[in-house]
């Protein structure tokens, strides 16, 4: 009886969220900018100012829900912190709009700005209690395989920088 109730739980599972890696399923076409992605795996070496080693980052880019959202899967020192963001398209306002969660018990919505070759999430966190209003993150990409993660904080109105992280593609 155990093994039946499994059974179906998987088959059930299954037919809610389907094959994630079905490459028949396209993007619609306003997240067909992100194509060039997806289905791709990247690794950046975390480092501090003094070029010291911090660990690495990996991230994940598929598509999702039959073509309407792209997931970004995160990976920081193996499992030490675990994020992912999904990114849609909102008709209704003709936005992008970006979730994100992680292991660390953060969840936030971002808005995403999309030119044609950098991806910009702007998070405001003016409720917190320090001089930073918002965190911009910049992924600007240089080549197929190569993108830079730019991240900026406003204070005071004005942007100040905080981290470059390189990131290229991790080849299977």
């Amino acid at each position: 009886m155990k093994n039946k109730i499994l059974i179906l739980l998987f088959v059930f599972s299954f037919s809610i969220f389907g094959d994630t890696n079905n490459s028949s399923i396209k993007p619609i076409k306003e997240l067909i900018k992100f194509e060039k992605f997806l289905g791709k795996t990247f690794i950046a070496s975390i480092e501090d100012k003094r070029n010291d080693s911090l660990g690495y980052e990996i991230n994940r880019w598929e598509l999702a829900f039959k073509g309407d959202a792209i997931k970004i899967y995160q990976k920081i020192n193996s499992n030490e912190l675990i994020g992912e963001s999904t990114i849609m398209f909102d008709q209704e306002i003709e936005q992008f709009s970006c979730w994100y969660f992680s292991s660390g018990g953060v969840s936030r919505k971002l808005k995403l700005i999309n030119n044609d070759n950098q991806i910009i999430f702007l998070e405001d966190v003016s409720k917190n209690n320090n001089s930073i209003t918002k965190i911009r993150i910049k992924y600007e990409f240089i080549k197929i395989d190569t993108y830079i993660k730019i991240t900026q904080y406003l204070i005071n109105n004005v942007w100040t920088n905080g981290s470059e992280v390189y990131f290229r593609e991790l080849l299977d």
